[in-house]
């Protein structure tokens, strides 16, 4: 059996480190920089709340969030903002909950296809625009969503 992208790249990291080099490591998702002291004291402020929260994210949250949104000229309403425990698992049920095929960057993060196919949705991989983000072409993604829509031609989705 091989061992995950996310494994690989890991070990690759450790393995710098040990060499002496000096490595910021996203393979997981955490960098392992420092916490900012702002957000070190609101962290202690609230570590006596020891109850579940709201299910879709506390409110102050979901606002800020919106906020980020409307500062960029996306008005964006913070009761339809939900607030999660990471990407990966709010990713997951959103693709649960929708069906279909699934848009995804290329690059992405390496466990969005393999959720699609424990989903049997098939991924629909779209280029990024060079300097961009990560933001998917967007003519290449509106070209993805009209083959979404056709029938299906018989081939084989382990093709694509």
């Amino acid at each position: 059996m091989a061992v995950s992208a996310t494994l690989a790249i890991n070990e690759t990291v450790e393995l710098k480190r040990r060499s002496g080099q000096l490595v910021v490591p996203l393979a997981f998702g955490e960098a392992g920089l420092p916490v900012h002291p702002e957000l070190r004291a609101a962290l202690a402020e609230a570590a006596g709340r020891n109850g579940y929260g709201p299910v879709a994210g506390i409110e102050a949250l979901r606002a800020a969030a919106a906020g980020y949104w409307d500062r960029r000229d996306l008005a964006t309403d913070p009761n339809l903002v939900v607030a999660g425990p990471g990407s990966k698992a709010l990713l997951f049920a959103l693709m649960f909950a929708l069906g279909g095929d699934v848009a995804l960057p290329r690059p992405s993060w390496v466990s969005y296809a393999a959720q699609a196919a424990l989903l049997g949705r098939r991924a629909r991989w779209v280029p990024t625009v060079p300097g961009h983000g990560g933001v998917p072409d967007p003519q290449q993604l509106d070209a993805a969503a009209i083959e979404a829509r056709e029938p299906p031609t018989g081939r084989c989705a382990a093709s694509y």
